[in-house]
This record gives C-alpha cells, structure tokens and sequence, in this order.
C-alpha cells in the first residue's frame, strides 16, 4: 500500500483534513513531508500506531490527560 495523502486519512478516520493536519503538526500522528512546505504525506504504519493508540485511551483516559495536565503552584 501507498503512503496516504491527509485526505485520504481524513476518510479513513472520518474527520477533514484539516484535523488530520492538526494531529500531525501536534506530533499524535507521524508523518513527512515529499518537500519544503510541499503536502504530508503518512504511512501505513503510521495511521495503524496512531490508532493504537487511539484505542489504548479509549479504554484508558488518563493515558492522553496526564501528558497535558498543568500543574499548579498553590
């Protein structure tokens, strides 16, 4: 199989393509660009770890939180 455009990733995760933009300039999914500011492009590979993921904090939610909690000082 071929490496998949953002929009061909947006149809496999039912979202637009711009939420798959989102997710990989947030690094939650890998992917490269062919040139300087050309299109990314995402393996395979890459769309199956990102949705291995996905599932791991499906069943575990403070997996993806703990990463992003702010602590405060009191």
């Amino acid at each position: 199989m071929a490496d998949l455009t953002t929009k061909d990733v947006a149809v496999e995760l039912k979202c637009a393509p711009g939420t798959v933009r989102g997710l990989i300039q947030s690094h939650e999914l890998r992917a490269y660009r062919l040139a300087d500011g050309g299109p990314y492009r995402v393996t395979p590979e890459a769309l199956a770890e990102f949705r291995a993921q996905r599932e791991a904090e499906r069943h575990d939610p403070w997996t993806r939180s703990q990463d992003r909690r702010k602590t405060t000082a009191a």
